[in-house]
């Protein structure tokens, strides 16, 4: 039985991902947008609904990432235990 698994390519891509996660954390958009938000009329209503909605969006897209990545550490451990 031959197998078409390339653990090279999948190790490669894992450690994409990884970087990408630490470049990620790395970028420090807080203080730009801390002396944005507290300039004098910063925003209209509309506009304020628009960045509290880009806000919600960014802090569950990073809660879906570090969920995905903690349940495929966990799936990826209970492969080849024995029961």
């Amino acid at each position: 039985m031959s197998s078409n698994h390339d653990i090279q390519g999948l190790d490669k891509r894992i450690k994409e991902i990884q970087g990408s996660l630490v470049q990620l954390g790395e970028q420090e958009f807080e203080p730009a947008l801390t002396k944005i938000i507290f300039r004098n009329g910063f925003t209209t209503p509309a506009e304020w609904k628009f960045i509290e909605a880009l806000l919600t969006s960014i802090e569950r897209q990073v809660a879906t990432v570090r969920d995905q990545c903690t349940q495929l550490v966990s799936a990826a451990e209970m492969v080849n235990q024995k029961e």
